[in-house]
């Protein structure tokens, strides 16, 4: 089919020489300077391999257009009013997000400013001589729109006291309104300063709102911080719920019974760096929020049936089943029915979502240490989760039909502190004037509108950027499979139903999806699947079974066959038992193959009787090795690592050694 030239984008007729350039395009603009930002050696790289690009003084005369000083710059403002005229109703709401940033003690001088940077700044409200050593940064990000631009930055010695933030703020606010924004709220973590400046504003506890100049904003915490939180309480103190007591000795418990398999493991996600965080680990959300997953719940409850943990761990299990449903609730992106069935954003044809939240309120009202106290992460998820409930409640009344809930956190500001810091090559503390330069990169990026009237999908695209041995040979063994039937043989049959033994039925599930995934083969569907168990939690299904979501038609999980199961089960038997007399050889899969081929041919003579599903028990038997291979050296590496930090930490330092003369 032919295509015009129209629908080709200009970067590639520029590339195909179809367009003399009198005046770059500005989709040619936005990719040079997207390359240019995220690697200048990239950039020139291109360049000498004859892609046609502007040339670099071009794009920093681009990237100067205006700059970008702490403090509220008209021109930003200016160029917000004009992407505002382009907008729809519904393509204005937004949110207004700040936090802040550590950066480097550093002095430098900028000539055209004719001043020194480093020192604190904030804008309108004045210098001083006192050295700035943190940035804060207003974000703004459209709730039903793909647009987010940085607004202002400020930096300070400290943390931004209260009563100057809060004034910022309410400076900020004005500024957008007059620019046509509809921002319903800002959102923010749960530092000290932004609980007090909120206080200042006139939010209260259950009242998580404000008024300025006649006009409502909702007051919402970040969301993955406040997990982050009620993660790091959960591991110094107990909580009591409705007179059940949640521990982490439960999870921890887990942990030590799992890491004692071999071959498969009910929570193979499962790291120390979850169970006993050191500082800067506790501070990664992603490690907490795995913790509150739907797949651990699951493992807990099995573990408890199996009796590897006390009947008293149920309650831990609950706990976090319902925080992940009410994280899903809270971190959704769309209305349209997902596998998570609360992974939805809050719409009226989804109403168990506003239930569910509701719900949640009076939930996480009963949260308390067994101590008898409320830490600021249970409230604060308390009140984050009435803001919520009210701003839709509230956005009902304009007409508009779903709230996508993720698009009520502080992501994209995070984002965009990364951008920074690993702006050519990684920087944890930028200095004052690196983020300025970088600030004025991504905001002349942002903010280019072209002179032909785009519409606002355009504008959406330009700010979504992405920056984004010795030399004896080893000796192998010639006969493999004399070790593996000596070995193997006591350990194929498995009388009890373990923890173990599930977690070994839910991986050979696993591994029949990516066969069906490569292969539709109906005679494998037969042979392979069981569909007709029940759900009998006293069987080697349980951890299936606990896994799949309620409420859904479809579930992505697989129940394997009896003789399925006992065929894998003997290839994992054999396989860690083996393993470590092949794997400083060469050929380590093919051998152990060959290992396995053998075993299972002799002692399940049916497995192969199809000749034409030879391929794909092929497939799936070096799948099962190719994953115990990975997950055995990912374990093993971990275990090497925690001996060698052990080693560490026993060992003298030397200018103490030094000292003490020893």
């Amino acid at each position: 089919m032919k295509r015009s030239w129209k629908e080709v984008p200009d970067f590639v007729q520029v590339q195909m020489g179809k367009k003399k350039i009198k005046k770059w395009p500005v989709s040619v603009k936005q990719i040079a300077m997207s390359v240019y930002y995220t690697s200048p050696a990239a950039y020139k790289t291109l360049k000498k391999y004859n892609v046609i690009l502007p040339g670099v003084s071009t794009i920093k005369k681009w990237m100067q257009v205006f700059d970008f000083n702490a403090g509220f710059s008209s021109e930003v403002f200016r160029n917000i009013r004009m992407a505002a005229r382009q907008m729809n109703e519904m393509q204005k709401i937004c949110i207004l997000s700040f936090d802040e940033m550590s950066i480097k003690r550093n002095l430098d001088y900028n000539k055209s400013k004719d001043l020194i940077e480093g020192f604190q700044d904030f804008g309108y409200l004045g210098r001083s001589n006192k050295l700035g050593d943190h940035v804060l940064v207003f974000y703004l990000q459209s709730v039903y729109a793909h647009w987010k631009t940085p607004v202002a930055y400020f930096i300070s010695n400290g943390v931004v006291k209260a009563n100057i933030l809060s004034e910022l703020i309410q400076k900020c606010l004005e500024e957008l309104y007059i620019c046509g924004l509809k921002v319903k709220a800002t959102v923010c973590d749960q530092g000290t300063n932004n609980r007090s400046a909120l206080k200042c504003l006139g939010v209260k506890n259950k009242q998580p709102f404000f008024f300025h100049n006649d006009r409502k904003y909702y007051a919402l915490y970040d969301v993955p911080h406040l997990m982050k939180s009620i993660r790091n309480q959960l591991i110094v103190h107990n909580f009591e719920i409705d007179n059940s007591i949640v521990s982490w000795y439960d999870v921890e418990a887990l942990y030590n019974a799992d890491t004692r398999s071999e071959a498969c493991r009910s929570a193979p996600r499962l790291t120390r760096a979850h169970i006993r965080p050191n500082p800067w680990q506790k501070m990664r959300v992603k490690l907490a929020v795995q913790v509150f997953s739907n797949s651990l719940a699951a493992a807990i409850k099995t573990a408890i049936t199996k009796k590897v943990l006390h009947k008293n761990a149920l309650n831990t299990a609950i706990f976090i089943e319902k925080l992940d449903c009410l994280f899903d609730a809270l971190n959704s992106r769309t209305a349209k029915l997902q596998q998570k069935p609360y992974c939805r954003a809050i719409s009226k044809k989804n109403s168990k979502i506003e239930n569910l939240l509701r719900d949640s309120m009076e939930w996480v009202s009963s949260w308390k240490t067994c101590e008898g106290k409320r830490p600021p992460c249970f409230s604060g998820l308390h009140d984050t989760i009435q803001g919520i409930l009210s701003l839709y409640s509230d956005l009902k009344e304009e007409h508009v039909t779903h709230l996508p809930t993720r698009r009520l956190n502080q992501d994209p500001l995070e984002h965009l502190f990364g951008f920074i810091r690993k702006r050519c090559g990684y920087e944890r503390n930028p200095t004052a004037r690196m983020v300025r330069l970088n600030l004025r990169a991504i905001i002349n990026h942002n903010l280019k509108i072209s002179t032909e009237g785009t519409n606002c999908e355009e504008f959406n695209e330009c700010e979504n950027i992405q920056f984004n041995v010795t030399n004896e040979k080893i000796k192998e063994n010639k006969n493999p499979t004399t070790v593996a039937h000596d070995v193997t043989i006591k350990s194929w049959e498995i009388a009890e139903v373990s923890l173990e033994r599930c977690a070994t039925k839910y991986t050979v599930g696993y591994i029949l999806r990516k066969l069906f995934r490569k292969y539709s083969c109906g005679d494998c569907k037969k042979y392979l699947v069981c569909y007709e168990e029940s759900g009998n939690m006293n069987s080697d299904s349980e951890l299936i079974f606990r896994k799949k979501y309620r409420g859904l038609a479809e579930n992505r999980l697989i129940i394997p066959s009896q003789l399925t199961t006992e065929v894998f089960t003997t290839l994992f038997c054999v396989l860690k038992h083996n393993y470590e007399a092949y794997w400083s050889g060469s050929s380590v899969l093919k051998t152990l193959e060959t290992v396995v081929v053998d075993i299972i041919a002799k002692k399940y003579p049916s497995w192969n009787l199809n000749n034409k599903c030879q391929v794909h028990r092929n497939f799936i038997v070096q799948f099962a090795i190719l994953l115990f291979l990975h997950k055995k050296t990912l374990w093993k590496s971990r275990e090497i690592r925690m001996e060698a930090d052990r080693k560490k930490r026993m060992k003298r330092p030397g200018k103490l050694t030094i000292l003490r003369h020893e």
